[in-house]
């Protein structure tokens, strides 16, 4: 589901439920391509945009006492904190921390330093509280838009959810078994559904603003997201400094394939219509393995690509074809091409179209602006909780 945060890969049997019920459902569409040469450079950057939840939060049956020495006795009826006048109960505020824990890198059941510093006087375990209950604000704040929009779960959701709850619970041999390992990855049936049902809320109002696809965003806030994130988008023929079989080639036949590109651009340039004789070249040549299900180019944020490969488009003209370039794996010629709103866009924020994109980083700023409107009050239990009797 790639319009959520995707912090419930750090559970499994919510990654599943969300890579493969509504990712696969509703967004295919938007899946990127299958390959992109000039090679991605930067490290992936993960969306911070999660689901949402419903306003009654799941109350589960009295959770056992944790026989930690000096854990305090928090069960699923303690009150965490109000947001907006309703109770944060101490499971579904348990399960985003744990979810902060993983989605960062770190083990719930390991030994964690928690008095770490991260700036003057805020610890890692204020940190992580604090990422937790944003988390909860967030989805307080979407659930409650979709009611005040008239949003509701349709039909085909329900069943949906059902289907999925059923399937997970079916794959266990005894009720004890999938009791328990809903314990270990700290959720419950209810909060299952609760984080599903959220999560339908979240994707059917951004279909009510923006369209399943971003189309109805206006062209013009498009072209300001291109302008933010330094969008680019081009076509190449690649002279690979690589054999079939992944070998590095000899300077002599990188020579022989230099001279072969060079001929190619000079009869590109004495062409009559050198945009489209230079894709004719470059489907015929081209030694980029990603050529043949981007014929159109590639279109992708600053930082994404090779920097030789960004640093030559950017002095590029529409159109304009480049001289030859080394681009740290073999010889290109390129050619700048002007955006397309409508064709993917290669990027670490996620898949989709340029359009879709734009849409969806509209929507975070959005619902992000939702979530900083809540009233948060904390508890004594907030107060009071110390995460190495937990964690």
């Amino acid at each position: 589901m790639k319009l959520f945060r995707t912090i419930f890969a750090s559970v499994a049997i919510l990654a599943l439920i969300l890579s493969c019920f509504y990712g696969c459902q509703k967004a295919d569409e938007n899946n990127a391509s299958e390959s992109a040469s000039p090679e991605p450079t930067a490290s992936q950057a993960e969306s911070t945009q999660p689901d949402v939840s419903p306003d009654d939060t799941p109350e589960d049956e009295p959770a056992a006492e944790i026989t930690k020495p000096g854990n305090p006795n928090y069960t699923s009826e303690t009150v965490i904190a109000t947001v907006n006048g309703e109770n944060l109960y101490w499971d579904e505020y348990k399960y985003w921390l744990a979810s902060s824990l993983i989605y960062g890198g770190y083990d719930p059941s390991s030994e964690t330093d928690w008095d770490e510093e991260l700036y003057e006087g805020f610890t890692f375990a204020d940190y992580v509280k604090m990422d937790a209950l944003d988390s909860v604000k967030l989805y307080r704040a979407v659930n409650s838009k979709a009611k005040e929009m008239n949003i509701s779960l349709t039909e085909e959701d329900i069943a949906n959810i059902n289907d999925v709850i059923n399937s997970q619970s079916a794959q266990f041999e005894t009720e004890e078994e999938y009791k328990q390992y809903l314990k270990d990855n700290y959720l419950s049936e209810e909060l299952i559904r609760y984080l599903l049902e959220s999560s339908c809320y979240y994707y059917n109002i951004f279909v009510d603003i923006y369209g399943a696809n971003g189309e109805k965003l206006s062209d013009d806030d498009v072209y300001s997201f291109a302008d933010e994130y330094q969008v680019l988008r081009a076509k190449h023929i690649l002279m690979s400094n690589k054999d079939g079989e992944g070998n590095t080639l000899s300077d002599e036949e990188m020579e022989e394939k230099l001279n072969n590109l060079v001929r190619m651009k000079a009869a590109i340039e004495a062409s009559d219509n050198p945009v489209e004789t230079f894709h004719s070249v470059m489907v015929e040549n081209s030694e980029d393995p990603g050529v043949v299900s981007n014929e159109d180019g590639y279109q992708f944020t600053t930082g994404y690509m090779a920097s030789s490969f960004e640093e030559t488009i950017n002095g590029l003209k529409d159109y304009e074809i480049s001289d030859i370039v080394d681009i740290g794996y073999g010889y290109s010629l390129i050619m700048r091409l002007p955006l397309d709103p409508e064709q993917q866009l290669l990027s670490y924020m996620g898949s989709g179209s340029l359009r879709y994109s734009a849409a969806n980083a509209a929507f975070q700023n959005l619902t992000g602006t939702w979530s900083s409107e809540l009233e948060v009050v904390p508890a004594d239990a907030l107060n009071d909780l110390v995460l190495s009797e937990w964690f």
